[in-house]
């Protein structure tokens, strides 16, 4: 399967939301831009992340009038968005 992310570069302090993250390494070994992942999203590219149980889940953008569009994942068991979970580089 093609275009899964294994780990996230965030910016600030404040990681209670996907929109720190501002990078993001596939497991081929490319770094990307999140405003990269979001234009390929767009395009119908489809991108994923395996969380710590090794389920896949689909990742989504979000384009908020007030901010900067930014990712997040489609995974509904968790309290915090478990994109945030993944190993940062």
């Amino acid at each position: 399967m093609d275009n899964v992310i294994t780990n996230i570069r965030i910016r600030g302090i404040d990681t209670s939301s996907t929109d720190c993250i501002y990078e993001v390494l596939l497991d081929n070994g490319d770094i990307i831009l999140v405003s990269t992942v979001i234009e390929y999203i767009s395009l119908g590219i489809d991108f994923y992340f395996r969380d710590h149980f090794g389920q896949l889940f689909l990742v989504s953008d979000s384009h908020p009038i007030y901010k900067d569009s930014y990712i997040y994942s489609e995974s509904v068991y968790e309290e915090v968005d478990s994109l945030l979970l993944l190993p940062t580089f």
